[in-house]
């Protein structure tokens, strides 16, 4: 299935092009290709794309400038970090547009945010991200529970560094920045300006006979289950 995607999409991406070049605009066109979003395919017995590993947040950036434009240089790559956030700023820099003051991001044509940051809901099962270089922490609400990852020595992800002695202070400099930025909900968390998450509980997988949300021919998604596709258990027995 997942050949088939690629497959499907690079003919989108070719339709596109022969379009544009068909109609006379292409040297003068900007194009970005890009995704909101990874799947995980069973990577860390998870599926979809509600988690921070890199299978789910590390998603493709191809950018194309107009013809003979150098601040895009063909065949080049670059390995600062950038956040979908930087995608809005970016296209109107590139065309000669001005955007809003009010944008978050930063145009890839100046230095990114140094500590892209993630959000990932607001509730029991929410959590946060933080990259600093190659180093990325996550953290889990529920049980106040801290990841670290060394992505260029681990990019898959296997090996949790949270708990090493040697990388204490790495941890700790992230969390202050993580502290730093949490905002709504988030704040909730802290107890006199630490990370102090919520009580931690059992989670176990529902039913699912909607196939977690498989769409149809509709979008949105019709309303699905309210209780949603997570059933809470109690560590307390006997409570449900």
């Amino acid at each position: 299935m997942n050949y088939a995607h690629c497959t499907q999409i690079d003919q989108q991406i070719c339709a596109l092009f022969g379009l544009l070049r068909e109609v006379g605009i292409l040297d003068n066109t900007v194009m970005m290709f890009t995704s909101d979003h990874g799947d995980a395919t069973g990577i860390h017995g998870i599926r979809a794309k509600q988690d921070f590993y890199e299978a789910s947040a590390d998603v493709p950036l191809i950018l194309m400038g107009t013809n003979g434009d150098a601040r895009v240089q063909a065949g080049a790559s670059d390995d600062r970090l950038a956040w979908l956030a930087d995608v809005l700023p970016t296209l109107p820099n590139l065309a000669g547009i001005k955007f809003p003051d009010t944008v978050t991001g930063q145009s890839f044509l100046v230095a990114p945010l140094r500590h892209p940051y993630g959000e990932l809901g607001e509730g029991e099962l929410s959590g946060r991200r933080i990259r600093d270089g190659w180093n990325k922490l996550i953290y889990w609400a529920a049980g106040s529970r801290t990841q670290l990852f060394e992505l260029s020595e681990d990019p898959d992800e296997p090996i949790d560094l949270s708990d090493n002695c040697f990388q204490a202070r790495q941890v700790e400099q992230m969390q202050s920045c993580l502290v730093e930025t949490l905002c709504g909900p988030g704040r909730d968390w802290l107890t006199d300006g630490r990370l102090a998450g919520l009580p931690n509980r059992r989670y176990l997988h529902g039913p699912s006979r909607g196939l977690g949300m498989t769409r149809g021919h509709q979008w949105p998604v019709p309303p699905a289950n309210p209780g949603g596709l997570m059933k809470l258990i109690s560590k307390t027995p006997g409570d449900t």
